[in-house]
């Protein structure tokens, strides 16, 4: 019995030595290297600053004054005007969003600056550069009640350097005026932008 035994377990031992011999070695294949991509440098926005004016310290119920929007673009850049002549360019364009009750007229933009640019030389294109200003009329009713009149405007552009142009952008700000009371007396301010007038 006991001799039994022991061949048996002799069979088992040389069968497992047999699989193991039999068994592939196991490799590791090392991971392929990993590239590092570096997306290409792009050009930052430039920094225009985008601000209002009124033609008056105070708006007066049952007069028309006059406001102005105002971008300030840095040297080395422009953004298109408002009427582009290539299709391709982005207008400017100043929406202006009266409280109820209130007017505005028609947005009058600067003349434009004609000029050609490395991204294309052979276009003579029009455009805004340093400080435009974009001037528009307000009417306030009489029965103005508010104790300011607040605007708010959405200014959309397209800038470009001399060789290239950035994606269009859109600011929106809001334009505050005090209201006169009904004997307070109003004077005429920045003169620079909307020209030396009367009181009103």
């Amino acid at each position: 019995m006991r001799r039994q035994l022991f061949a048996i377990q002799a069979s088992i031992i040389l069968l497992l030595g047999a699989t193991i011999q039999a068994a592939p070695p196991v490799t590791t294949t090392p991971a392929p290297p990993t590239r590092a991509y570096t997306a290409a440098a792009t050009p930052a926005q430039p920094g225009i600053d985008v601000s209002g004016l009124f033609s008056v310290n105070k708006a007066q119920p049952g007069s028309v004054l006059q406001g102005a929007v105002i971008l300030r673009i840095p040297d080395g850049y422009h953004i298109n005007s408002n009427r582009p002549t290539n299709k391709f360019m982005i207008p400017t364009s100043v929406r202006v969003f009266p409280p109820r009750g209130v007017r505005v007229g028609p947005v009058r933009y600067p003349r434009a600056n004609v000029r050609s640019f490395g991204f294309a030389p052979d276009e003579r294109l029009p455009v805004f550069e340093g400080a435009p200003a974009m001037r528009f009329d307000v009417t306030v009713p009489a029965g103005f009640k508010q104790d300011k009149l607040r605007m708010r405007v959405v200014v959309a552009y397209q800038a470009c350097s001399d060789e290239t142009c950035f994606r269009p952008a859109e600011r929106d700000i809001t334009l505050s005026l005090d209201v006169a009371g009904a004997d307070e007396e109003v004077q005429r301010v920045n003169g620079h932008i909307f020209g030396r007038g009367r009181r009103r």
